[in-house]
């Protein structure tokens, strides 16, 4: 085998070491509440350090000034990223029946 075919194995091998270690995750994203709950931070603390790039956990974006001149950030926090922060597993939400 060439020093590229080597590598290549080698790099599928990590790829599949790494799929397999990351649990499994509830569908959407991370709620506010239980980020606010887990960091011990409030919702502008978060958004805020989202949003200048110093809490990466996800992404922030500000909406379109509906009336008056409040504007509106809207956010996701993506439930792998907040894992790899916190070590906090994000199932889902659990529905009623």
């Amino acid at each position: 085998m060439s020093d590229q075919e080597i590598m290549e194995v080698v790099n599928r091998i990590a790829d599949a070491v790494k799929k397999k270690s990351l649990p499994e995750f509830g569908v959407g994203g991370v709620p506010m509440q239980v980020a606010e709950k887990v960091l011990g931070m409030n919702r502008t603390t978060i958004l805020n350090l989202m949003e200048i790039g110093q809490l990466d956990i996800g992404i922030v974006t500000t909406a379109a000034r509906k009336k008056g001149v409040r504007s509106y950030r809207n956010s996701y926090i993506s439930p792998k990223k907040f894992y790899e922060l916190t070590g906090y597993i994000w199932k889902g939400k659990e529905t009623k029946k």
